[in-house]
């Protein structure tokens, strides 16, 4: 990396002072505090010093763009909005199924409602995890006095989320469905 702080290099018939007075009155524009007498007792030229300090500044600044960019958490997560399609399990049932993921104090909040029979059942979501392309969620329900669970697995693939589901009893966990869902982008 070169660092030019004048329009023309120091020649080696400038006086040191001079040169140290330049390099100093460059940085100290930049607001950075350089002293030139350490890096030369250090047997660094100025220019030498100057330009590791300003490589320590470019890393400094992309260190924190990427520790901020990691801490904004699920903002860097494919799975954001509204998906609706269908499920079909092994047990013959089938229906529409519809998916909200959103932000929710930094982390995602999953919606989730479904078709059995015609007839709308809503759900209480109890995990919704999203980690690039992958969801993971649980929702309980109650179907015909029973209380159920379900554990969801899907993957973003393009504008689709696919994956597939369990369901069982949560009196005494004993398995009640499983099979397939797909639901699309809105």
């Amino acid at each position: 990396m070169t660092i030019y702080f004048r329009k023309k290099p120091f020649s080696p018939a400038e006086p040191w002072a001079f040169q140290q007075t330049q390099v100093f009155k460059a940085f100290e524009g930049l607001g950075t505090r350089v002293d030139l007498e350490e890096g030369h007792r250090a047997g660094l030229h100025p220019h030498v010093t100057a330009a590791m300090l300003a490589g320590m500044r470019k890393l400094a600044v992309v260190s924190l763009l990427l520790c901020f960019s990691t801490l904004s958490g699920w903002a860097d997560d494919a799975i954001k909005g509204s998906f609706v399609g269908d499920w079909s399990g092994s047990s013959g049932g089938s229906g529409t199924f519809r998916l909200l993921v959103e932000p929710a104090d930094g982390k995602p909040k999953c919606t989730v409602s479904f078709t059995f029979a015609g007839e709308e059942v809503k759900t209480n979501v109890t995990l919704c995890k999203t980690e690039a392309t992958r969801l993971d969620a649980q929702y309980d329900f109650e179907m015909g006095g029973t209380h159920l669970q379900s554990t969801i697995h899907g993957e973003l693939q393009e504008n689709t989320l696919k994956g597939d589901y369990q369901t069982k009893s949560l009196a005494d966990g004993s398995d009640v469905d499983a099979g397939n869902w797909k639901a699309e982008h809105q």
